[in-house]
């Protein structure tokens, strides 16, 4: 039988090793640089950040190439006026 296709993350700087086989998240994390956050699991920045921080999701999803951005179902998030920037969210599979 043929295994799912997935990508290893993780597994130093206080993040626990992760194998994610999300096609969405696959997609984006090979087609851009990302560095991890110390002690913060599954959190990362963009080291492509110039090119990428100006971008919309649907379009960043664009750029990365991605087939699979028609079911998206972005969730926008939004706080109390000390934090002038909304959060976008955007689920992956697993």
């Amino acid at each position: 039988s043929s295994s799912m296709p997935s990508v290893s993350i993780g597994g130093c700087k206080g993040h626990i090793n992760e194998v994610v086989t999300d096609p969405l998240f696959m997609t984006l994390f090979t087609q851009f640089r990302w560095k991890m956050i110390p002690n913060c699991t599954g959190r990362y920045t963009c080291r492509d950040h110039k090119q990428v921080s100006s971008l919309p999701p649907l379009e960043l999803l664009e750029v990365a190439k991605s087939t699979e951005r028609n079911d998206l179902d972005p969730y926008y998030f939004t706080f109390d006026a000390t934090h002038k920037d909304p959060i976008i969210v955007i689920p992956f599979s697993n």
